[in-house]
Formats: C-alpha cells, sequence, structure tokens
C-alpha cells in the first residue's frame, strides 16, 4: 500500500513539474529518496511516469515524426530525415553507452541532483537579473530590416532557395514570420 502513495505522490510532483523549466526527474529522484521510494521498482516507474509526457511530444509533433519516418525522406542530407536524426543521436548515445555506469551511479544520486538543481536555479536568477528589458517601442524600426535579410541569406544558402515573397509580411512596426514558410523558425514580432 505504501507504494501506492509513494507512486501517486511522485506522480504528482512529475505532473507539476515535467512542463516547467526544472528538472522534473531531479525532483522525482529528491522526492523519491525522501520517501524511501528507491530500487528498480521506483527506477521503472520513473521511466513509465515519463512515457506520457514524451507521447505527448510525438502527438504534439505527429507531422513532423510522420515526415522523418517516411522512407522517403530516410536518407536526405538536408533537412530532417531518419540520417540526420541518427547523426545528431549518435554522440549522446555513445557517450551514454561509455559512461553509464557513472552517469547512473553519480549524476543519479540525491546530492548531485540538489546540487545541480541549485546551480541551475542560481544561473537562471542571474540571466535573468543580467537580461536587458526593454519595450516595442525603444527598438530602432529599422532593426527588422537587417535580421530578416541576414534571416533570408542563411536560409538561401542552407536550403538553396530563397522563401517566398509571400513568407514575410510588414506591417506597421511588425514584422511576421508566417508558419510553414521556408524554415520552422520561432515569429519574429517587433
Amino acid at each position: 500500500m505504501y507504494d501506492y502513495f509513494c507512486a501517486f505522490i511522485v506522480g504528482v510532483v512529475e505532473g507539476l513539474t515535467e512542463y516547467i523549466p526544472v528538472s522534473s526527474t531531479g525532483h522525482m529522484i529528491i522526492v523519491g529518496h525522501m520517501l524511501g521510494f528507491e530500487g528498480t521498482l521506483a527506477d521503472l516507474f520513473d521511466v513509465f511516469i515519463q512515457l506520457g509526457a514524451i507521447l505527448s511530444v510525438l502527438v504534439v509533433y505527429r507531422e513532423k515524426f510522420a515526415f522523418i519516418l517516411n522512407t522517403h525522406h530516410w536518407f536526405r542530407t538536408k533537412g530532417p530525415s531518419l540520417l540526420n536524426l541518427a547523426i545528431a543521436m549518435f554522440p549522446a548515445c555513445l557517450l551514454g553507452l561509455v559512461f553509464h555506469g557513472f552517469i547512473k551511479n553519480t549524476l543519479f544520486g540525491p546530492m548531485t541532483v540538489i546540487i545541480g538543481l541549485v546551480l541551475g536555479g542560481i544561473f537562471m536568477i542571474a540571466a535573468e537579473k543580467m537580461h536587458k528589458h526593454f519595450s516595442v517601442t525603444d527598438v530602432d524600426r529599422t532593426l527588422p530590416v537587417p535580421l530578416s535579410l541576414a534571416w533570408l541569406f542563411s536560409k538561401r544558402q542552407h536550403h538553396r532557395r530563397q522563401p517566398a515573397l509571400g513568407d514575410l509580411q510588414k506591417s506597421g512596426s511588425r514584422l511576421h514570420l508566417h508558419h510553414g514558410s521556408s524554415a520552422d523558425v520561432p515569429c519574429l514580432h517587433l
């Protein structure tokens, strides 16, 4: 019965911390340690409870995953492809394989997680303090022009094609990058 209680508490912690900028896994490790919920059962629970978050990413980006998994796109050298995904994952997989024991025994301990969370919190606070706050009225109205030109030329070199003029729309002091343009980049609103 105590395992069910621990699972409920750790599940609540996972649900509260998964989509905010803190380590949900770190919090689950700390809470699990505090409750004495450790070992193989706890490890298995941690993996399966995060499966929901992983599946939600698959649902949100299902078109991108379907595109990558389409056999016509497996070996493309530019843009999303199974080959590029494998190349991008290879270094992390190799390091994980080589250092598995060290990672599992050292980095997943509660003290290491606490130190990482504290240092990460200090870094985030320092970054926020150093961040210069400004408003739209503080920005020179000519700034979007060189930014969009640099973006256009970088995409032209990368994709060997320039986006259609319809991809960009200027209205007043706002420059919009339409969804579905030649690259999937966030909108620039000035």
